[in-house]
């Protein structure tokens, strides 16, 4: 049932990105969003290859099942901002409302791809030591 949920999740998103299912956006772009779509994993790569080449020691730390469904809670509640805003902005006739909702959804579907692929139990994770001074 999770994988369900899940994909369909996944395919929403892709709807709404290749404008299927407007929800009352402006038509969009494809090959706008599809280069969106191709920079975003693109540039954190980049990121991720710069910030492995300045190793930091690590830890394991057990983090807690509560921890885990905080953690998708705070991410429904940044989707609810983001969302929010949109609405915000869209009343104040800014041209760029959507794009604000739309990152609100992308971090609700992504939130709810990883709550439910992941299983939540309590585990040991390896975490990286915040140096002082």
């Amino acid at each position: 049932m999770r994988i369900l949920i899940t994909t369909g999740a996944v395919l929403f998103y892709v709807a709404l990105l290749s404008g299927k299912v407007s929800l009352g956006f402006p038509s969009l772009n494809v090959f706008i969003l599809m280069g969106y779509q191709v920079f975003h994993p693109l540039a954190s790569y980049l990121v991720a290859k710069r910030l492995m080449k300045t190793r930091h020691p690590t830890e394991t730390k057990y983090v807690s099942a509560s921890y885990q469904v905080f953690g998708f809670v705070m991410c429904m509640v940044a989707a609810l901002v983001f969302y929010v805003f949109g609405i915000w902005m869209k009343q104040d006739h800014e041209p760029a409302y959507w794009m604000v909702q739309m990152l609100g959804s992308g971090v609700a579907v992504f939130g709810l791809v990883g709550f439910l692929l992941e299983d939540i139990k309590g585990r040991n994770r390896e975490v990286i030591i915040e140096e002082e001074g």
